[in-house]
């Protein structure tokens, strides 16, 4: 997605050019380096990386190589005929963006210096949209490392790049029960809140962005077709009550804001999942 301002570069701008790399596509061959050559280079301002796999998690290699090459050619996932080739050079990329639920590997690139880090290094800026949930074997399965080990990596990323380069993220909220049981039985991600929210206040970071998960038809197959669980869909009403009773509190009493994504009928302040102020 892009983005276009008028802005100069050398501007404070509160909008950007911005491009989302999926983890989908892969460097061009050199068999497809003429056609390359032959599209014109796109610069966005922001690399988002990404929203649709966690490529610091299980890609880096991957986002390295292309950070290498200097370039990446992106297909577009709703009509793969148009492509387009993005510019990763440092001189026009002002910050990449990363969102991931583990960043063991892009820490242990970065603490173990040589090419990754250097290749990192060469950015101005580094934004972390970090997801850090309550451990669930129904809902994470693929998560690896233990929360104890994750809020660790949330405070590396604080220290090294500061508080204001993390937007951290307890989202989505989930209500569910398992096929088969009684409807009186539900399930919910809540448990580790409170110890995932008085960590954050302990380390700097004084917002959390939260979000109730939306039962699009697509999920609810999915999550009852290959995981045997069932979403339970909450009313806003209900929602609004999770809030003032569970999360609201116990953010204030460690200091934290609580700000939404994209749910405005939550009626508390939004979020900005990459902020142009927050880069600048």
């Amino acid at each position: 997605e892009e983005v276009i301002v008028e802005e100069p570069a050398n501007k404070k701008v509160k909008e950007f050019k911005q491009m989302t790399l999926t983890g989908q596509v892969l460097p061009s061959s050199s068999s497809g380096a003429a056609a390359s050559a032959a599209r014109v280079m796109k610069v966005s301002e922001v690399i988002s990386c990404s929203r649709r796999s966690d490529v610091p998690a299980f890609k880096l290699d991957w986002v390295l190589a292309l950070i290498k090459a200097g370039s990446v050619e992106v297909t577009n996932p709703h009509n793969p005929k148009q492509k387009s080739v993005i510019s990763l050079n440092p001189k026009d990329v002002r910050c990449f963006a990363w969102w991931s639920k583990d960043y063991k590997r892009w820490i242990q690139a970065w603490k173990e210096g040589g090419e990754a880090h250097d290749l990192l290094a060469k950015y101005d800026c580094h934004l972390f949209n970090f997801t850090i949930n309550s451990p669930s074997e129904d809902l994470e399965r693929g998560v690896q490392t233990s929360l104890d080990e994750r809020l660790q990596q949330l405070a590396f990323l604080v220290e090294q790049f500061g508080p204001k380069s993390v937007v951290l993220r307890f989202d989505p909220i989930v209500h569910y029960r398992k096929v088969g049981e009684a409807a009186t039985v539900v399930h919910n991600n809540l448990e580790s809140f409170e110890k995932i929210i008085s960590f954050a206040g302990t380390i700097g970071i004084m917002t959390v962005t939260v979000a109730f998960n939306c039962a699009y038809p697509a999920v609810k197959r999915r999550m009852s077709n290959k995981f045997g669980l069932e979403v339970v869909e909450l009313t806003v009403a209900q929602k609004k009550e999770i809030l003032q009773e569970t999360l609201l509190p116990i953010a204030k009493k460690h200091g934290v804001d609580v700000v939404s994504c994209c749910q405005p009928e939550l009626e508390i302040p939004h979020s900005s999942c990459i902020s142009g102020e927050q880069i600048n």
